[in-house]
This record gives structure tokens, sequence and C-alpha cells, in this order.
């Protein structure tokens, strides 16, 4: 199939406006979300969260030194049956950062045990672990670092059982994933005029150079939104001690080269383009050295009525000629032209 003319740059580092529809059919299907910022959406106002008069509940962690909260329940706290003041006691902690505290009267019987973090509804595992296994996931650290952290912060012992938190933060992940993607997915169709056959930026990554790498992700990117609305992750390494025989629980999804792992995921996504977003990738982005277009054109996924055509993506073109110039200035260095002059053109001779 011959290479289309049109000339595109892939979108990044930009802010894209939305077209007044698509920020109506957003608006009409959340009237009662407030129109703030992001930052003011995940950072909670300290006031607002320790105030009295508000019944919603915000989940504002902090760390505090138990021995001046114990004084503060001695001072300043009193019984509510006697009056008097409060003694404030630490159990050993058996659920990692979570800490179970006991209230006990000077004067009277009076007794209140409660736990420093609220539990998962139905389980044992509490929201402060899964936050801080998260925020380590989230930097790249794992248990050895959680251990150091806890030992320096003088904090209880965290969680030794990371894959139980690990397998929640999935589930929980991709289910957040999934319904972005179908969102972003909607929000392009509708940039489009309603039209489901839309544009899209296909580009694959690797966890490491060299075309070595045992992980490997595809995406795919709204031209029109600049939004990721699918991904296909790949992996062909096998930790199964029978490789004839996988595990149910194996990870291993690709067999073949690290190179091929872009054709083949940008193949997935595309076939599932229908039953995923209702919507035909007719328009592809991509590098111009790519085997992934050639092998969706062969495989004609969406039939002869629907051809998916190739644009070319103009950075692509400016890296590889960047390259080939700068190898060719290399080469000819210190080299006199037949014109008088070096090939930088900085000097000529008479």
């Amino acid at each position: 199939m011959p290479l289309s003319t049109r000339i595109f740059k892939k979108r990044s580092g930009k802010i894209y406006k939305k077209s007044e529809k698509a920020v109506t059919q957003v608006e009409n299907s959340s009237p009662n979300v407030q129109q703030t910022c992001a930052k003011e959406r995940k950072i909670p106002n300290i006031d607002d969260s320790f105030s009295a008069e508000n019944t919603g509940k915000v989940v504002l962690n902090s760390i505090i030194d138990v021995n001046i909260l114990a004084g503060v329940f001695k001072n300043f706290v009193n019984c509510k049956n006697c009056n008097s003041g409060l003694e404030l006691q630490v159990l050993k902690s058996t659920s990692g950062l979570a800490v179970s505290f006991i209230l006990n009267c000077f004067q009277c019987e009076y007794i209140h045990e409660f736990s420093s973090s609220e539990f998962h509804g139905g389980t044992q595992i509490t929201n402060v672990n899964t936050r801080y296994v998260y925020a380590l996931r989230s930097i790249g650290k794992g248990a050895e670092a959680c251990l150091m952290f806890c030992a320096v912060m003088n904090l209880p012992r965290p969680p030794t059982r990371f894959q139980e938190y690990n397998k929640r933060l999935l589930n929980a992940t991709r289910a957040v994933c999934e319904s972005t993607m179908q969102k972003a997915a909607k929000e392009a169709i509708v940039e489009n005029n309603s039209d489901n056959n839309i544009a899209v930026a296909v580009d694959g990554t690797w966890q490491k150079r060299g075309y070595t790498s045992h992980n490997g992700v595809v995406t795919v990117t709204s031209m029109d939104t600049g939004k990721v609305i699918d991904v296909d992750v790949l992996n062909k390494y096998c930790a199964c001690k029978n490789k004839k025989n996988h595990d149910t629980s194996c990870k291993s999804n690709f067999r073949g080269s690290s190179g091929m792992m872009e054709v083949k995921g940008a193949c997935n996504i595309f076939k599932r383009s229908l039953t995923f977003h209702n919507a035909r990738y007719t328009k592809y982005l991509g590098d111009g050295d790519s085997k992934a277009f050639e092998a969706i054109a062969k495989e004609n996924i969406y039939g002869d009525e629907f051809q998916v055509e190739k644009l070319e993506c103009i950075g692509h073109l400016m890296k590889c000629m960047g390259e080939r110039l700068r190898r060719l200035k290399e080469k000819m260095k210190g080299q006199v032209l037949s014109d008088g002059k070096r090939l930088s053109g900085k000097k000529s001779f008479d």
C-alpha cells in the first residue's frame, strides 16, 4: 500500500482545547461536579478537612509523635463521664503502619479502643498500608526500601506481604485505566463530528533499549484530543518451572523478538477497537520505519470498505535526518569541500 503524502507531527507537551460540543457533553454527563483544577481535587483544604461542620470524609494522613498526642489527651481532653483526664495507650501493631490505641480514664472505668486507619470494607487490610505500598511502587521502590524508611522514621514495622496489596492496586489501576480510556475514546469521537472512524497515533516502548527487553507496551493516542484510548502490554518472560505447560498465573503473552512486540500490540489494539470503543482507527500516525502498519494493512482488519491510511510523522523524519547529518558531519570532519569550505561552513579558504 503506498504511503500517504500527508505529513503530521506527533503532539507532545501541548494543551489540547476541546470543542464546545465535547465540553458540553462532558458537563452534561456530570452536572453536579464542581469546576475545579486538578490540584484542588487531589489536595484537600486542611481547614475544611478538620472543620466540625464538614460532614464529608476527606482522607488526610499525617505523621505525629505519639507522646505529643498522649499529652493532649491527658491535659486537654476530659472524660465524658467524670470529666477527668484520659490516658492514651498504644497496643502492639499487628497491621503494619496501622496502630491501635486505647483511651483509659484516670478516675472511672471508661475505655475506648480505636485504630489509626480505616479498613477496606469486609477485610483486615488498612488504607494506610495500601497507600504506603502504592507510594513506594510509584517511585520504583520495594519491600527493602519500605523497611529502611520505617526504621529511620521510627514508624511501626510495615506490611511484609506486598503481594496482596499489589493485587488490589493492580485491580484498581486496571479499572480506572479502562474507565478513563473509554471516556477518552468517546471524547475523540465527539471531536471527530461524532464519526467513529478516528485518527490515532501508534507507538511502542520497551523496558530497556537494544531490543532485548522482556516487557513492551504499545499505546494508541487520539490525534484530536491527545489522550490515550488503548494500551497493550506484552511480556515474554516466563517464570514457570514447566515451560511446556504454563501455570494459570503465567504473565507471558508473547513469543518472538522484542522488536516485534510493537507489531503484535498494534494488531491486538486495532482488532478490538470495535468491541472496546465501537470505533475504527482509519488513520494511522506512526514511525516511518515501523513494521506495525504493514502488518495492519496486510490483515485488512476493517475490510475493504474501511482501509487504514498511513500518515507520516514529521517528528520521526526530523529525528532520522538529524542523526544522518550528524554522522556525515563527524565523518567529514576536517575535510575541505570543492568550494573551499568545511562541511560546517564556518571557515572558508582563498
